[in-house]
């Protein structure tokens, strides 16, 4: 009973392997390979297939023959008999991209049943100069089974048994499957040929296959190797080695010119003295924004320069009226330029700074020119268009190398690949010359990520280990990029007066205030510009709800609140100081397997 269940188990396994096989309405009865090896490496292959077709339909087979890098296929052969003579139809092509000689047998117009033997013969130079013949008699691409095959290798001198290795499955399988016997006869004719032949003692499965390697001494075939033929046969060290170097130097330049020197957070109550809430935003965020100006108003209001008058539109929203109270008289040259442009006349409401053709334009003028302050915040080096430029090449040079492990050195892939590099590297210089500002980071993964997607496509996604360790590669340069340039030692230090001023704007609790108000009853409104441009407004104004009562340069019908406050700046910066960006400151002898050498493939029904 035992027998019989295990009988029927395997009877079961045998038939969901072979299930695929349905798909094809043909088998191949007989496989014989004659493989002639010259001492050039340059292989004379002769495949005689015997088919059966068991249902109508078919015109014949197709039988596709992988080119590996290096190597090439000439002088394609081929004939089949269907029982009434032998016939040479059939039509070849290779596709560059993938690497891949396609035969198709048979004509369009004519059908064929029953047996049909096929003849292909073709000659395969192997590119490598490796001391060994790796070669995939029987590809694992054939949809069918195989019931026999038998093969014989002709070798240009002798060998040694023990250095034939036979693989037999699916691709990457490691074993024979002792489903081989062989044998190698070094003395068959007064010539020095070695001879190994052999067959399958099982049948094939659909997209098993058949791989021999022999592994000869060193000197067997007469091929000398150069520094070229080296660096090709270890490519993929090279290109690791590569991609290792191009990372580091990326690390090496940030470590240089983008690492800040130690920031140590010192907690205050006031913001950095003699700087205005513009300047503490230079130094805060890099750069100087928007913000900046708009947080100017409030600041020179404080100061008793102008009034604000806030009330709700007639449309929803908020209209506002600013009033000239003196003209100014401070010292700094920004605030000067600013209040004289805002005031073009004693008054102006929201509607006149809209409609002005020239206040949006002087305010960005006024933001270029605090931005020409960035070298009081940066190291002057770490500023330069060349150290970006650097940079994005450092990118690019890993993406290169990476893309060019992936497609395998496929010169068919690396022509449109170069083109889409183009479109990578407009990307980066986008970059490089407007900064990594957010729109312009999507604008750059969309210009230059979606390319960069067509050719992990065409390479064929293959993530091994080293295209893995590329693309982290070129996260960390890009992360390098984004963390430039390096603020000065004096930058550093008032940076941590900046995060210990907001830290205490944050964390202050009521009590305290209420104790700092009574010392300086301005205190509230002294602060708020600051609060604004380091994005803490609304905390800070949420902290003296019911302490504080609007000041004199503030009128409107109810208490400054956060929502009013917004709403304020929001339409301040409608009416004129609208939003802008910057650049930022932020083979050999070894193991092998079934499928794994060259040549092979398969083929199917067509």
């Amino acid at each position: 009973m035992k027998k019989i269940v295990s009988s029927l188990f395997v009877l079961f396994i045998s038939f969901v392997l072979s299930a695929s096989a349905l798909a094809e309405n043909f088998y191949i009865k007989n496989y014989i390979v004659d493989l002639n090896v010259d001492n050039q490496k340059v292989l004379n292959v002769s495949e005689f297939i015997e088919t059966n077709f068991f249902n109508e339909g078919s015109h014949g087979i197709y039988r596709q023959i992988p080119v590996s890098r290096g190597s090439k296929v000439d002088d394609i052969r081929v004939a089949y008999n269907t029982g009434e003579g032998w016939e040479r139809a059939y039509t070849a092509s290779y596709d560059g991209m993938n690497r891949m000689y396609s035969v198709k047998i048979g004509r369009p117009n004519v059908t064929i049943f029953g047996d049909v033997t096929y003849q292909i013969e073709y000659q395969y130079t192997i590119g490598d100069k490796n001391d060994n013949i790796y070669f995939n008699l029987i590809g694992t691409g054939w949809r069918t089974n195989i019931n026999q095959a038998k093969f014989r290798i002709t070798m240009p001198d002798s060998i040694d048994e023990k250095d034939v290795k036979f693989f037999v499955g699916k691709k990457g399988t490691t074993t024979s499957d002792n489903r081989i016997k062989f044998f190698v006869d070094n003395n068959r004719y007064t010539d020095s040929r070695s001879y190994i032949e052999g067959e399958i003692t099982a049948p094939l499965l659909p997209y098993e296959g058949v791989t021999i390697k022999v592994d000869v001494p060193k000197g067997y075939f007469d091929i000398h190797k150069n520094i070229w033929d080296y660096l090709l046969e270890n490519i993929q060290y090279v290109i690791l080695a590569l991609i290792l170097l191009l990372t580091y130097a990326g690390y090496q330049t940030w470590n240089t010119f983008g690492k800040d020197y130690h920031i140590v957070p010192v907690v205050n109550f006031n913001p950095p003295e003699k700087m205005n809430s513009a300047e503490v935003e230079l130094f805060y965020r890099g750069k100087a924004t928007n913000k900046s100006l708009i947080s100017l108003v409030f600041y020179l209001a404080n100061k008793g320069y102008l009034k604000i008058t806030q009330k709700e539109s007639f449309l929803g929203g908020t209209d506002f009226t600013l009033e000239k109270l003196k003209d100014y008289d401070g010292t700094n040259k920004i605030e000067a330029e600013f209040f004289n442009k805002l005031f073009f006349k004693k008054v102006v409401t929201k509607a006149d700074l809209g409609k002005s053709a020239t206040f949006n334009s002087k305010c960005i003028e006024i933001i270029e020119k605090i931005n020409k302050n960035r070298e009081k915040v940066f190291e002057r080096q770490s500023l330069s268009w060349k150290l970006k430029l650097k940079m994005g090449l450092l990118i690019l040079g890993d993406i290169l190398l990476t893309v060019l492990y992936m497609c395998d050195l496929n010169i068919a892939v690396l022509a449109p690949c170069l083109f889409m590099l183009l479109f990578i590297f407009i990307a980066i210089m986008v970059l490089v010359a407007v900064g990594p500002e957010p729109f312009i980071i999507i604008w750059s993964l969309g210009f230059g990520g979606i390319p960069l997607i067509g050719l992990f496509a065409l390479s064929g996604f293959n993530f091994s280990p080293i295209s893995i360790i590329g693309i982290v590669g070129v996260v960390i340069i890009a992360v390098c990029f984004y963390h430039l340039p390096k603020r000065s030692q004096y930058s550093a230090q008032v940076f941590g007066q900046i995060l210990g001023f907001k830290r205490f704007l944050e964390t202050a609790e009521k009590e305290r205030l209420k104790e700092m108000v009574e010392e300086n009853p301005a205190y509230f409104y002294d602060i708020l510009p600051y609060a604004y441009v380091l994005d803490v407004s609304d905390r800070w104004i949420k902290k003296f709800e019911g302490i504080m009562a609007n000041p004199d340069w503030y009128n409107s019908s109810s208490p400054l609140s956060a929502h009013s406050f917004n709403s304020f700046s929001n339409a301040v910066q409608s009416a004129g100081c609208s939003s802008y960006s910057s650049s930022s400151g932020g083979g050999g002898h070894g193991g092998g397997c079934s499928g794994g050498g060259h040549g092979g493939g398969g083929g199917g029904s067509w």
